[in-house]
């Protein structure tokens, strides 16, 4: 099996919703940055989408998860958190001490409206995941859902995200991150399709806009042009070996809890990770 052989994978669950993908065609040359990430995710289409992902909540295994290395009275910071999906979750659970942070300030907008919808003090706040504004030592529980470490641009940034986050945990302390997984059987069809790709890199014939093996840039009617890397499980584990972080669980999302209809439709299979500081 192809080392890194996630891309593909992606493009096959992202085909269900999106137009075309960095495999499908040739595109524009183009820069992704932190920068352009904010853009595309401020976009009113894009905000709408995760609007109704917030409406949905929390996926049946991150409940799953959250009811088993979360306490009531952890203070839990949940990064990426959109239009508030797991923030507004949380605190609905009982995680009453929790902030939700996004890089997107119309993302930030839309969970502070929902928060108010249902008379929820929950605190939102705009934020740079590379340069968190707490202090060491200042979480018990860090969440970072639906892949949002992986739709950072650049790897170098990634790993800048993952020493923030170790910092501002308190020893001890607990971050749960989902990615994709392409050494899953799930992904044991798209092989050959994989090791075309392997090919092009090795000929220098990769989209010119990608960085590392496993970048992909999917185009999507309601989300504009998104960054991901799709990662393997060893890959993940040499991302989290960066920081002295213990795996104390991992699992597919399939095998932690059902997958609803909803979820299927919506939101790609995934890896839950919770690590341990």
């Amino acid at each position: 099996m192809v080392e890194s052989a996630s891309l593909e994978r992606m493009c096959a669950e992202r085909h269900r919703r999106f137009e075309s993908c960095s495999l499908c065609q040739k595109k524009e040359r183009m820069s992704f940055s932190l920068e352009s990430t904010k853009k595309e995710y401020n976009e009113k289409s894009v905000l709408e989408t995760y609007k109704e992902y917030a409406e949905y909540g929390l996926w049946k295994s991150e409940k799953c998860v959250i009811k088993k290395y979360f306490n009531k009275a952890d203070k839990i910071l949940d990064i990426g958190c959109g239009a508030g999906r797991t923030t507004i979750g949380l605190y609905e659970m009982g995680y009453k001490n929790i902030i939700g942070l996004d890089i997107a300030e119309g993302m930030i907008e839309v969970a502070k409206q929902l928060a108010k919808e249902r008379k929820l003090p929950v605190e939102f706040v705009v934020g740079n995941a590379l340069e968190l504004p707490y202090e060491d030592n200042s979480f018990d529980r860090v969440l970072f859902s639906y892949n949002g470490i992986m739709c950072i641009p650049k790897v170098k940034n990634r790993e800048k995200v993952l020493s923030e986050i170790y910092r501002v945990l308190k020893p001890g302390g607990i971050f749960v991150f989902t990615a994709h997984d392409n050494e899953d059987e799930s992904s044991k069809k798209y092989e050959k399709v994989w090791a075309e790709e392997m090919a092009k890199w090795e000929r220098g014939e990769q989209d010119p806009n990608l960085e590392v093996f496993g970048d992909i840039i999917a185009e999507s009617g309601n989300e504009g042009k998104v960054f991901i890397h799709i990662s393997t499980l060893s890959e993940c584990k040499n991302f989290i070996a960066t920081q002295a972080f213990k795996i104390l669980y991992t699992e597919m999302r399939r095998k932690i809890a059902k997958v609803p209809k909803y979820e299927e439709n919506n939101f790609g299979e995934c890896r839950l990770f919770v690590v341990q500081k």
